[in-house]
């Protein structure tokens, strides 16, 4: 458990919370800028001292922090692997020597992690440069290969895919989730991008001014419609699905769930490969009977679980699909000309280029299915 009760001052700026947070899964922070996500992450590690009016931090039943008794360990002693979004990389230091700087410092030695996270992250051909030869998404890949070679009890990872392309970010998240499955510490990741949370978050925390609005686990929070979260315009929703085939004459993967066929990506899929896709809550409209001549090819069968009004002209509809749910933004005459319903038997479509996939399995080409993330040993 990782429990956190912080109360410090910036300014005129408050961020005070008491949370009690699984330290096994992936916990996600989202909220606007200026919300207080990086504050509370750098009160974590042990910065911002002089802004802490009172704090307690406890992992597993060790204390970080407890400003009643004068306990707060600098922040090597944490073992904490940090990605800021500044990235920060030393300047004299090349690639290599960046990455394994960690393992210097806490007298440990390289593992087999580090080959992997070179030729994962696609940077072995680049490990003789120094950061001012790279380009902006090197630097932040190289950084997060340094975080991940630190971390030994967290890894807190701040706006990690904000300066790499589409193909590398796949990539990352990949690791981000592998790693946490093989390893079960706590992995905080703050980060504005709804689809980076639906694939990553387990547990969400929203801010708001300092405070946590919402705290559960990311299914909850995302389906709980009289939530401010859910009621956002780019709310998502990710539907898990196997590839099939890729059907080169139309350039579209066909993926099934337990009773559905669907169509996504214009890109082949390895076949039998676990997809996640990203929907928006607003491309998802709803009709009372399937249709069979239109251009959107996917089309669900679905039930009403609840509604919400949210102003004048739109509702926000909770949908049940195999046992998970989805959410939906509609008119309101939709809704009254519908006839809509609680506990309603409908259909649910969505353009298939409307959808976003992330492969679940290893995103590159190039990996050994056989390399595992590992991050290096604690010895403290």
């Amino acid at each position: 458990m990782l429990s956190v009760k912080l109360n410090c001052q910036y300014g005129e700026f408050t961020l005070q919370m008491e949370q009690q947070l699984p330290s096994d899964q992936i916990i996600g922070l989202f909220g606007a800028s200026g919300s207080g996500k990086s504050r509370f992450l750098r009160q974590l590690i042990g910065f911002d001292r002089q802004n802490n009016r009172s704090s307690n931090i406890t992992l597993n039943n060790q204390v970080w922090s407890d400003s009643n008794q004068s306990i707060c360990l600098d922040p090597n002693s944490r073992g904490i692997g940090y990605l800021p979004q500044t990235i920060d990389l030393f300047p004299h230091l090349n690639v290599l020597d960046n990455i394994t700087f960690p393992l210097t410092v806490n007298n440990q030695p390289t593992t087999a992690a580090l080959d992997y996270l070179l030729e994962e992250l696609q940077i072995d051909s680049i490990t003789k440069l120094h950061p001012n030869q790279l380009s902006g998404g090197q630097k932040q890949r190289v950084a997060l290969a340094r975080a991940i070679m630190a971390s030994r009890t967290m890894l807190i990872l701040d706006e990690p895919t904000s300066a790499v392309g589409e193909e590398h970010k796949a990539i990352i998240l990949n690791i981000i989730k592998r790693l946490s499955a093989e390893h079960r510490f706590p992995i905080i990741v703050a980060s504005h991008d709804r689809i980076e949370h639906a694939f990553l978050s387990q547990y969400l925390l929203t801010f708001n001014n300092g405070r946590i609005e919402q705290s559960s686990i990311y299914d909850e929070i995302a389906a709980d419609i009289t939530g401010n979260f859910a009621q956002k315009n780019d709310a998502i929703n990710h539907i898990t699905a196997k590839v099939e085939e890729f059907h080169k004459d139309v350039n579209l993967n066909s993926l099934t769930t337990s009773s559905h066929q669907l169509w996504a990506g214009n890109i082949p899929f390895d076949q039998n490969s676990q997809v996640e896709l990203e929907v928006k809550a607003q491309d998802i409209s709803l009709c009372l009977s399937k249709e069979n001549t239109t251009s959107i090819l996917n089309c669900l069968e679905v039930s009403i679980v609840d509604y919400k009004e949210l102003s004048g002209h739109q509702y926000l509809i909770k949908l049940n699909f195999e046992k998970q749910n989805l959410t939906t933004f509609i008119t309101k005459k939709s809704f009254v000309d519908l006839k809509l319903y609680r506990n309603m038997s409908l259909f649910a479509q969505f353009k298939s280029i409307s959808v976003r996939p992330l492969r679940l399995s290893n995103a590159s080409s190039n990996a050994s299915p056989n390399k595992t993330v590992s991050a290096p040993p604690d010895n403290s």
